[in-house]
């Protein structure tokens, strides 16, 4: 396997923007937010070491994010507080909080982040979530062959009270992504290695559309363990495309990024990782064109053994004949608050 590089030529768009870090200038081009790298490689399929690729730069990159509109609603399970959820003793916390042990299994946990003077969720709210990433799951599960699709943890949602104003969090950079990273893994004590969660974060804010949603890996790159989903109460509530919105923003928690990295058009590519306004769904109707799949992005999905392990890349089968399947780019790792610079395993 090749030494990962930078690529040289970065067709990145200035809207191909991310939660937090400085910007980064490579050979031609500008990374506008995030870090982006390229594996060039021989063979049409992602070895299983590809899950150790991560940034070789010290700069350290956002969450991608996207803006967002659209709406939902649906019927789940009373929701169980986070201070309750952790079943572990003192002796397994402290050992999570020190050890650099990857997860296992990796689910997808939904979680309603309430700032200080905020509402909690209502049933309605708590439902429409819980029915939109039902639907996200099935379409997933379409899209990769009906092989496999990530699973939601416990079938449940939880409630975080945060003990700052949402005024505190709109000062903070990067769309206050980090420090709501920051936050639940102290909360659920885990670190960045050990969480087995992407944490899909939906922050109570009637008032407006902060944060903006995004979504990466905590640790960059493809099998590296949890990520993190970031979006608004205001976008559940009024967010006529808010399911094509978490289509999008988990294909980032899982690695895949922006299909401009691949040289394809952000407005017109009919993957899931571009803009296309055709893909756009409306409250729970589904578009007439709804994104897919690109080789590229199953290809990464398949790398991620911890949250797809049923499912293989197969080039016969996921590679038209006569397409041009591109090299291979992922996410570098975010900064976190309390927790230590990623260090992928060797």
């Amino acid at each position: 396997m090749e030494t990962p590089m930078w690529h040289p030529k970065l067709p990145i768009e200035s809207s191909c923007r991310c939660l937090g870090a400085r910007d980064s200038i490579v050979s031609v081009g500008r990374i506008d937010g995030f870090l982006v790298f390229i594996l060039a490689m021989a063979l049409p399929f992602c070895p299983p070491s590809l899950a150790d690729i991560t940034s070789v730069s010290k700069e350290q990159p956002r969450v991608q994010t996207e803006p967002q509109d659209k709406r939902i609603q649906a019927n789940t399970k009373t929701p169980t507080k986070l201070r309750d959820f952790s079943k572990n003793n003192d002796r397994d916390s402290k050992r999570n909080l020190s050890s650099k042990r990857l997860p296992k299994e990796v689910t997808v946990l939904p979680i309603f982040f309430v700032p200080q003077g905020e509402l909690e969720p209502s049933q309605e709210q708590i439902s429409s979530l819980m029915r939109h990433l039902e639907w996200t799951r099935t379409r997933y599960l379409e899209l990769m062959h009906n092989k496999d699709s990530f699973a939601i943890a416990d079938a449940k949602q939880k409630i975080y009270l945060s003990k700052h104003p949402l005024a505190f969090y709109r000062e903070l950079p990067e769309n206050a992504a980090p420090q709501f990273v920051s936050e639940l893994l102290a909360d659920l004590k885990y670190n960045r290695y050990t969480c087995p969660y992407i944490l899909l974060f939906v922050v109570m804010n009637p008032h407006d559309g902060f944060p903006g949603g995004g979504g990466r890996p905590l640790n960059g790159g493809f099998n590296t363990g949890g990520g993190v989903v970031i979006l608004s109460s205001s976008g559940l509530d009024s967010s006529r495309n808010f399911q094509s919105t978490l289509q999008h923003e988990l294909g980032h928690s899982f690695g895949l990024v922006h299909v401009d990295c691949y040289e394809y058009d952000m407005t017109k590519c009919n993957s899931i990782m571009s803009y296309n306004p055709m893909h756009h769904t409306d409250g729970f109707t589904p578009s007439r064109t709804p994104g897919v799949f690109l080789p590229e992005d199953l290809r990464g999905l398949a790398s991620n053994t911890r949250a797809f392990p049923k499912f293989r890349y197969d080039p016969k089968r996921d590679v038209p004949r006569g397409y041009s399947l591109k090299g291979i780019f992922g996410l570098g790792p975010m900064t976190i608050p309390g927790q230590e610079e990623y260090e992928p395993s060797r």
